[in-house]
C-alpha cells in the first residue's frame, strides 16, 4: 500500500489522494447537451491567459514546492474541456517553463496533467497538436453502446469511436473510460462494460452516478443498479476481466 498522507477528523481516518491537484476551469462552453448534464446553464465563457498564468505563478510562488503530497496534478475541465485546447496547451508549457527556471524535473515533486473530455474534438487539429506537445493523461465520457450513447449524449457516439484507436495511442496503456450512470442507462449498465472493454478495447473505467436523477427514489431502479453491479462484479471474476480491466 502506497505510503500517503492522512488526516483525521472526528468522523475517523480521511485518506487522502497521493498527489496536490490544481484545477483550472478553463470554461463554460460545451458542444453537446447531454439529458442528464447537470451544468444547467452553460455560457460560451472560457478563461483567460491572463488569469490562467497568474494562477499558475501564485502556485510556483506559493506551494508547488511545499505541499505535502508524492506528486502534483494540474486537472484542466469545462464545459467541454478541449473546446480551450489551445489554452491548455498553453499552460502545461508555461508549467514545464516555471519548472526548467526553477531547476528542472529533478527540484520538484513529479507533475501530472489531466482531463476528461467527452470526446467529440479528437479530430481537430488544435487537440491533435495538445497531445502530440504534451503527454495528457485524458479520460473519455463513453455512456454504453452507441444506441444508448446516442441517445444520451446527442447522437455522439460515431465521433468518439472514428478516433477511439487514435487516442487509445496518446495515452501509455492509461485510456480510461467514464460512465455516467442515470435512470435512463442503469439497465444497460452491464452490456455498456461489456462493450466498452470487449469491442473497444479500454480497460480502465469509472462509474459515476447522477445524483440528482429525481427517478432514483423509486425502489425499482435501486433494485436495477442493484443487480446490474453484481453482474459486472461477475465479470470482473472472470480470468479475462480479472487480469486487466479495472472498475471504479
Amino acid at each position: 500500500m502506497r505510503n500517503v498522507p492522512r488526516y483525521s477528523f472526528k468522523e475517523g481516518l480521511f485518506f487522502a489522494p497521493p498527489y496536490r491537484k490544481y484545477t483550472l476551469l478553463v470554461t463554460d462552453d460545451c458542444n453537446l447537451a447531454c439529458r442528464y448534464c447537470y451544468e444547467k446553464y452553460k455560457t460560451p465563457r472560457y478563461m483567460t491567459w491572463d488569469v490562467a498564468r497568474k494562477f499558475i505563478d501564485q502556485i510556483f510562488a506559493k506551494d508547488i514546492r511545499t505541499h505535502p503530497f508524492p506528486e502534483t496534478v494540474f486537472d484542466f475541465c469545462g464545459g467541454e474541456t478541449l473546446l480551450a485546447a489551445d489554452l491548455i496547451d498553453q499552460c502545461i508549457t508555461y508549467i514545464k517553463e516555471k519548472i526548467a527556471e526553477g531547476g528542472g524535473e529533478a527540484s520538484f515533486k513529479p507533475v501530472r496533467y489531466k482531463l476528461v473530455t467527452n470526446g467529440t474534438l479528437f479530430g481537430n487539429e488544435d487537440v491533435q497538436r495538445l497531445f502530440e506537445n504534451h503527454d495528457v493523461e485524458c479520460g473519455v465520457s463513453i455512456d454504453g453502446g452507441p444506441e444508448t450513447h446516442n441517445r444520451l449524449r446527442c447522437n455522439s457516439y460515431h465521433l468518439i469511436a472514428s478516433q477511439v484507436d487514435w487516442w487509445k495511442s496518446t495515452q501509455d496503456g492509461r485510456a480510461a473510460a467514464m460512465l455516467t450512470v442515470s435512470t435512463e442507462n442503469v439497465s444497460d449498465l452491464a452490456a455498456g462494460v461489456r462493450h466498452i472493454v470487449e469491442d473497444l478495447e479500454i480497460y480502465n473505467l469509472s462509474l459515476s452516478l447522477v445524483f440528482d436523477d429525481e427517478n432514483w427514489r423509486q425502489d425499482k431502479y435501486a433494485e436495477i443498479f442493484y443487480c446490474q453491479l453484481i453482474e459486472i462484479a461477475d465479470l470482473m471474476l472472470q480470468p479475462e476481466y480479472f487480469s486487466k480491466v479495472w472498475c471504479n
